[in-house]
C-alpha cells in the first residue's frame, strides 16, 4: 500500500483511522468486526510503503502494516 495524498492528515502524515480502513481491506468478505485495537508505532508518510502481514487468531485477525524492513508502521486487531 503506497500512502498518498488522500491518506495523510493535516501533519502530513497517514490518518490514524486510514490504517485502520487499509487493514480491512484484507479481511475476508462478509467479515463482522465487533472490536478493534490499533497500535500506533510509526507515522507513515507521503510516499511511504507499506506491506501488510495478516494473521488468523482465533476470534479474528491482526493486520500489521509494516515497512519494506519489517517494521510496523500500526497494528490493528479485529476482532469478530
Amino acid at each position: 500500500i503506497l500512502a498518498s495524498r488522500h491518506h495523510l492528515d493535516t501533519n502530513h502524515h497517514v490518518n490514524n483511522a486510514r490504517y485502520v480502513e487499509m487493514a480491512r481491506e484484507f479481511l475476508p468478505e462478509g467479515i463482522s468486526v465487533k472490536e478493534l485495537r490499533v497500535e500506533y508505532k510509526k507515522a507513515a508518510v507521503l510516499g511511504d510503503y507499506m506491506i501488510p502481514r495478516v494473521s488468523r487468531t482465533e476470534d479474528g485477525y491482526v493486520t500489521a502494516l509494516c515497512g519494506s524492513q519489517g517494521a510496523p508502521y500500526a497494528v490493528v486487531w479485529l476482532r469478530e
